[in-house]
């Protein structure tokens, strides 16, 4: 069996939100051979303030065209790290993170990990 770590987003650092959506957003990754995948967020570097930052994960049928509804996502706040097991069987995905806390900056990592 061969694992496969993708890192979407290292160290991002998103500003407060104040009124708007601070987001970064990965390139694709192929995950179409994956027999699990797990997305893990770790919130919980230095500087990783936001109370509420929203991790989502878009997939796509053919690598163009993505979702605009999450294929999977989670809200984690300050000093937290979450894994959650996603379905496999997609071709491609996107991960979103997006900073919702109008008053904290923040820093977050993502991760894939998959098994083929």
């Amino acid at each position: 069996m061969e694992i496969i770590i993708h890192t979407p987003q290292s160290a991002v650092e998103l500003t407060a939100s104040g009124g708007g959506t601070p987001s970064n957003t990965s390139p694709a990754y192929a995950v179409s051979e994956a027999r699990f995948l797990v997305f893990t967020v770790i919130h919980n570097l230095t500087g990783s303030n936001s109370t509420s930052l929203d991790a989502i994960i878009y997939a796509s049928h053919d690598g163009t065209t993505f979702d605009t509804e999450p294929y999977a996502s989670l809200n984690i706040g300050a000093n937290k790290v979450k894994t959650i097991p996603v379905s496999p069987g997609i071709y491609r995905v996107k991960i979103k993170v997006q900073n919702n806390d109008a008053a904290n900056a923040t820093k977050v990592t993502t991760k894939l990990t998959l098994s083929k």
